[in-house]
């Protein structure tokens, strides 16, 4: 197991040094020679002003993504109508009628996801009318039945 995790450790710090050597690093100036002290440098010009160089727009070179059909795609999952806390989640059918089912996610104080509660109707002719499927952390006390 040792051995293992050496090799991934090794494989991950070759893969790294590879990703920083493709960085890009500004180029150095040369050091400033005796013969060159700062006050035979050369005046800046008012064009090199740090007030006249052009803003760059943050959001030029931001990516917003692949525009979003308004049309539901077969196989897409959406939300048909809310009922407070629950809501009616349907499935998009090739044919007929979309099944649907009422959804809620539990959350904790914090507003973290804990659990989620899914009922769907059975076919007609069942010994129940409806089914449910509960999805709660393992470790979970479920100490009641659910009835």
């Amino acid at each position: 197991m040792r051995d293992q995790l050496k090799f991934f450790f090794a494989a991950a710090l070759i893969g790294c040094a590879s990703t920083l050597a493709a960085q890009e690093t500004a180029p150095q100036t040369p050091a400033q020679t005796p013969a060159q002290t700062p006050a035979e440098t050369p005046a800046q010009t008012p064009a090199q002003t740090p007030a006249e160089t052009p803003a760059i727009d943050p959001a030029s070179n931001l990516s917003l993504g692949t525009p979003v059909d308004e049309e539901i795609a077969v196989g897409q999952q959406y939300i048909r109508e809310t009922f407070g806390d629950w809501a009616l989640r349907c499935l998009r059918a090739p044919e007929g009628a979309d099944p649907c089912q009422l959804y809620q996610l539990l959350e904790d104080a914090d507003g973290n996801a804990v659990a989620e509660i899914s009922l769907f109707p059975l076919p007609a002719g069942s010994q129940a009318a409806a089914g449910a499927t509960i999805v709660a952390p393992l470790e979970t006390l479920l100490t009641e039945q659910l009835t």
